[in-house]
C-alpha cells in the first residue's frame, strides 16, 4: 500500500555513512589517551570485561546501526511522504485510517493535531533538525574572538551564545536570591565542543565513555578534598547526558517510533488479507523499525546505568560539614545534580513506556484482525478486551478499499 524505495535510494546514503564513520575513527585517536587513562577497563553488557579492541568493535557496530537508524527513519518518511502526494486514493484510505486510530486512542485522541499525519512527520524531522541548531549555539565562538585550532590551543576557553544564556540565567537566579552573581565570565573549551558535535553527529564511540571518564575524574577531585570541581564536573556531563536523552531519544527516538509503528500497522491494514501473514509485512518499514527498536534497547540500558552510577557516586561522597561551610558552591552544585537526577528519572520512565507501548502495538500488528492495537482501557467504542480496534466496519473508506481488493483477486 505504501510506496517501495529502490536500492538506489539505499546506495546514495554509503559514501556519506562511511565519511562519518571515517571521521569517528580519526578522533577517536584523539581521545584514545584520556580513554585509557580514565575509562579502563572496558566493559560490554553480558560480556563483562573485555580488550579494548573487542569493545571498539562492538560500539563501531552500534555507531554504524545508529547511523543506519537515521537513514531508514529518512527513507521511511520518503516513502510515507512519496505515497500522500503521489497516490490520491491510497492517501484518503491511509489519512481517514490514522485519523481513526487517533480518534480510537485513549492516548491521543485528546492533544490537539495529532489527527494530522502530514503535519506530524514534519514535526518529528523538525525536532531532528533542533538538534543540530543547538548544537551550533552551544560550540560556535561568539564574533569578535580569534579562536584557534591547533594541538592544546585555548587553554583559557572561549564564550559561545549558550555560555552567554547561561551567564544570563545564573545572573536572574542570583538576583532572585538576594546573591552576588559569578564574578567570571562562563566558557566552553574544545573538548567540551568536541563531546557536543560527537553527540549530534551519532558517533558512538566517542560519547560511550563520557559518563565514565567524568565520574572517575570527580573521584580524583574528591580525594583531593577538590569537591566543588568534583560535583561541578559531574553537575555539567549529568546535564549533558540528560539533555541527550530528551533531544535524541525522547523527542526523536520515542516519538518517531510511535508514528512508525502506527504506520507499519497501517500498512498491513491496508494489505491484502487473503495473502500469507509475511507477505502482508512491509519489508522496509520491518527493517527501519529493527534498527530503532534494537538502538532503543541499548538507550534503555544505558539510561538505566548511568542514573545508578550517578547515585552511587553521591552516597559515596558525602562533603564534609566544613568544606560545606567554607564554599557554599558545592551545595549549589550538588543541588543541581539532585535536579538532573529527578528530571533524568522521569524521562527514563517515559522512554521505558514508549518502549513497551510501540513493542506491543508492533506485536499486535500481527495479532489484530485489522492490525491495529491500543490499550484497552475504554473498550465497547470499537476496541476488544485484547486492544485491538475495529477499523474496518467504522471507516467506509477502508471498507471500499478492501472490496475493491477482492474484486481486483
Amino acid at each position: 500500500p505504501f510506496a517501495q524505495c529502490s536500492a538506489l535510494a539505499y546506495a546514495m546514503f554509503i559514501p556519506v555513512v562511511y565519511h562519518s564513520m571515517q571521521s569517528e575513527r580519526r578522533a577517536l585517536k584523539w581521545a584514545l589517551p584520556t580513554f585509557a587513562a580514565y575509562c579502563a577497563p572496558f566493559k560490554i553488557v553480558l560480556l563483562g570485561e573485555v580488550s579494548f579492541t573487542t569493545w571498539y568493535n562492538f560500539m563501531f557496530m552500534m555507531s554504524l546501526a545508529t547511523h543506519a537508524d537515521l537513514v531508514t527513519n529518512g527513507l521511511f518518511l520518503a516513502k510515507i511522504l512519496k505515497t500522500m502526494w503521489c497516490n490520491g486514493e491510497q492517501a484518503g484510505v491511509i489519512r481517514e485510517l490514522w485519523r481513526k486510530t487517533i480518534e480510537a486512542s485513549f492516548l491521543t485522541r485528546w492533544i490537539p493535531g495529532f489527527s494530522n499525519l502530514f503535519g506530524l512527520l514534519g514535526l518529528g524531522w523538525a525536532l531532528m533538525l533542533l538538534q543540530p541548531l543547538l548544537c551550533y549555539i552551544y560550540a560556535w565562538p561568539v564574533p569578535g574572538q580569534e579562536v584557534e585550532y591547533g594541538m592544546n590551543s585555548m587553554a583559557g576557553g572561549y564564550v559561545t551564545p549558550w555560555v552567554k544564556l547561561r551567564d544570563a540565567v545564573a545572573h536572574v537566579k542570583a538576583k532572585v536570591r538576594g546573591v552576588n552573581p559569578p564574578a567570571e565570565e562562563s566558557r566552553v573549551w574544545h573538548a567540551d565542543v568536541f563531546q557536543a558535535l560527537a553527540a549530534v553527529n551519532r558517533m558512538v564511540t566517542l560519547i560511550e565513555k563520557n559518563l565514565v571518564w567524568s565520574l572517575n575524574r570527580a573521584r580524583e577531585f574528591c580525594a583531593n578534598n577538590d569537591f566543588y570541581r568534583a560535583y561541578n564536573t559531574l553537575a555539567s556531563e549529568f546535564e549533558r547526558v540528560c539533555q541527550r536523552h530528551i533531544l535524541v531519544n525522547l523527542l526523536e527516538k520515542a516519538y518517531m517510533l510511535e508514528v512508525q509503528v502506527t504506520i507499519f500497522a497501517i500498512s498491513r491494514c491496508l494489505a491484502p488479507r487473503d495473502l500469507p501473514p509475511l507477505q502482508r509485512v512491509d519489508w522496509q518499514m520491518a527493517m527501519s523499525l529493527g534498527f530503532t527498536f534494537m538502538t532503543f534497547l541499548k538507550v534503555l540500558y544505558d539510561a538505566a546505568w548511568q542514573l545508578n552510577q550517578v547515585r552511587k557516586f553521591v552516597d559515596e561522597n558525602e562533603v564534609p560539614a566544613n568544606l560545606k561551610k567554607q564554599d557554599p558552591r558545592i551545595e549549589d552544585r550538588k543541588g543541581h545534580l539532585r535536579t538532573t537526577r529527578r528530571v533524568f528519572l522521569v524521562v527514563l520512565i517515559l522512554l521505558a513506556a514508549a518502549f513497551v507501548h510501540c513493542s506491543v502495538k508492533a506485536v499486535m500488528a500481527f495479532v489484530c484482525e485489522d492490525s491495529m492495537w491500543d490499550i484497552p482501557l475504554d473498550t465497547g467504542k470499537g476496541i476488544d478486551w485484547k486492544g485491538c480496534v475495529d477499523i474496518s466496519s467504522s471507516v467506509g473508506v477502508l471498507q471500499h478499499h478492501l472490496g475493491d481488493q477482492n474484486h481486483a483477486r
